[in-house]
């Protein structure tokens, strides 16, 4: 049983994912600055290469899974987004954990009836 959003998921949420759409490319570019160390490195030999990628895809893909965060487009680049259920909450994971932990329980009260 999960406990609650991930550390990365919460970094997501906190400092990157808000209602206006980003690419991925825009997330790795905030998360990777231009001069941190793996932030040249993933520039150099591609974002792919470099772990932190792949760490961010995996809880990002698990939002978008929750319902947390909207995937745009069917094409590449994609675009991500805070659903817009969440608005108000904005930059909170706390809060949108929260709530999603209540949406989710009313949802499966309400198909239970």
């Amino acid at each position: 049983m999960s406990r609650g959003l991930g550390y990365l998921q919460n970094y997501l949420l906190e400092d990157i994912i808000g209602p206006e759409p980003r690419t991925f490319a825009d997330i790795l570019d905030i998360a990777l600055p231009p001069g941190s160390p793996k932030g040249d490195l993933a520039r150099k030999v591609g974002a792919a290469n470099v772990s932190i990628t792949r760490s961010l895809r995996r809880p990002l893909f698990r939002l978008c899974e929750m319902g947390i965060v909207e995937m745009l487009g069917i094409k590449s680049p994609r675009s991500y987004r805070l659903n817009p259920v969440y608005e108000g909450c904005e930059y909170d994971p706390r809060l949108i954990a929260e709530l999603h932990r209540i949406i989710k329980a009313d949802v499966s009260s309400s198909n239970r009836s």
